[in-house]
């Protein structure tokens, strides 16, 4: 089965895009909250354990814009550490 993209979520109310993070045109960057655009750029495969980290980093900052970057990041990483050991992983037979 073919996994579905999104192209939107919803963050506090307010619908954002959802971009692969390779369209951003600054090389090595795996994500951004981009707020003028109203887009999450994150990789879309999220295969990865830093991948989902990004991602999980990337939405914090749609979902808590006040939060400080160090506080996100440490969040972030935290979360993706703990899913990462529960066994979540980026299963292209099963999408929500």
């Amino acid at each position: 089965m073919k996994m579905r993209q999104i192209k939107s979520h919803t963050f506090n109310g307010k619908r954002m895009a959802i971009a692969h993070s390779n369209l951003l045109r600054t090389p090595r960057t795996l994500g951004l909250a981009h707020y003028d655009k109203k887009t999450l750029y994150v990789p879309i495969d999220g295969d990865t354990k830093d991948e989902l980290d990004t991602i999980i980093h990337e939405a914090l900052h749609f979902a808590f814009p006040f939060i400080a970057e160090e506080e996100v990041t440490e969040g972030a990483t935290d979360i993706a550490r703990l899913l990462w050991r529960l066994g979540w992983r980026n299963d292209e037979e099963v999408r929500v």
